[in-house]
C-alpha cells in the first residue's frame, strides 16, 4: 500500500493532494479552514449570482460543500441549473442567517399558495403545458409543481404541471419542500396576498 502511495507523490497532481490533507488533519486547522472558506463562499454570493466557474475560481473545487453548510446554518441560497450548460448560478436568496429569517408556518404557507402572485403564476404554467399533466397527460385535478422554491421569484422553468397523484409521486420521490424559512420581506409579501 505505501509503495502505491510513493507512485502517486511522484504524480504532480497527486502530490499536491498528499501534502494538502497532512496539513489539513494537522490540529484544528481544518475547523479553522472551514470557517474562511464558508465566510469567502457568502462574501462571494453577496455581490450578486455566481456562476459554477466564479465560485470555483474564487473558492475552491469543494465550493459546494460550504455551500451546504451555509444553508444548513439558514442561508437561503438557490443552485440553478443553465440551460446553456456550463454548469450551474447560485444565487443567495435571503442574506440573513435563520435567527432573523421568519419561521414559515402552515398558515403562511397556504396564504403563499392563496397570493394574486402564485394564483397568475399556476395558470400561466398550465397554459404553457396545455392544461394537462405533463407526466399521464390527465387534464383533471391539476397543480403547478415547484422545482425550486424562489419565493415571489419564480421562473417558468422552475415550475411545472402535474395531476394531483402524479405531484403527489414526485414529491414522494423528489423530497422537495416548501422553504422552512423565509425573509421578513417575503412574509410580509405573503401576508398582504401579494
Amino acid at each position: 500500500m505505501e509503495e502505491y502511495f510513493d507512485d502517486l507523490k511522484a504524480v504532480p497532481l497527486f502530490a499536491n493532494q498528499i501534502k494538502k490533507t497532512t496539513k489539513v488533519n494537522n490540529g484544528n486547522k481544518w475547523f479553522k479552514n472551514r470557517t474562511e472558506k464558508q465566510e469567502a463562499v457568502l462574501a462571494l454570493l453577496k455581490t450578486g449570482p455566481k456562476t459554477t466557474n466564479e465560485m470555483i475560481g474564487t473558492a475552491g473545487h469543494r465550493f459546494a460543500c460550504e455551500v451546504e453548510v451555509l444553508r444548513g446554518r439558514g442561508f437561503q441560497i438557490n443552485t440553478q441549473r443553465q440551460p446553456t450548460g456550463g454548469g450551474a448560478l447560485y444565487r443567495l436568496l435571503y442574506p440573513l442567517p435563520v435567527s432573523e429569517n421568519v419561521k414559515v408556518t402552515e398558515d403562511l404557507k397556504l396564504a403563499y399558495y392563496r397570493t394574486t402572485h402564485w394564483s397568475e403564476l399556476a395558470l400561466e404554467r398550465k397554459r404553457f403545458d396545455g392544461f394537462r399533466c405533463t407526466l399521464c397527460k390527465q387534464t383533471g385535478r391539476l397543480e403547478t409543481h415547484h422545482w425550486s422554491y424562489d419565493l415571489f421569484d419564480e421562473q417558468m422553468t422552475d415550475l411545472q404541471t402535474f395531476c394531483d397523484s402524479c405531484h403527489n409521486m414526485i414529491h414522494s420521490v423528489a423530497k422537495i419542500a416548501f422553504p422552512s424559512f423565509v425573509s421578513s420581506e417575503v412574509a410580509a409579501m405573503i401576508n398582504k396576498g401579494a
